[in-house]
């Protein structure tokens, strides 16, 4: 049985590890129809696209001390994550 979501929440974010994050996703279910929710800078938005089929979300996390502002991205639709966080409002 394979997840039906998959967290990726990396501490690095250039493109080579996203590419081995990509290859575990897959091992772990993405082509079985699993759910993908990733937190990435804007600059990665294509990567997502390419690698997950993922879209940004209105969702942000909130990390008050980081220095660039994360997105979240997901391959599939959801209220919760289309909606903007109120602290961030």
């Amino acid at each position: 049985s394979y997840p039906k979501v998959i967290v990726i929440d990396p501490p690095f974010i250039s493109q080579s590890v996203w590419e081995n994050y990509a290859t575990t996703a897959a091992l772990l279910g993405v082509k079985d129809g699993a759910h993908i929710i990733c937190t990435t800078v804007e600059q990665n938005e294509g990567l997502m696209e390419r690698l997950f089929k993922s879209k940004v979300m209105n969702f942000q996390p909130s990390i008050p001390k980081l220095i660039y502002q994360y997105n979240t991205y997901a391959n599939f639709q959801s209220a919760t994550l289309s909606t903007i966080n109120p602290e961030l409002e």
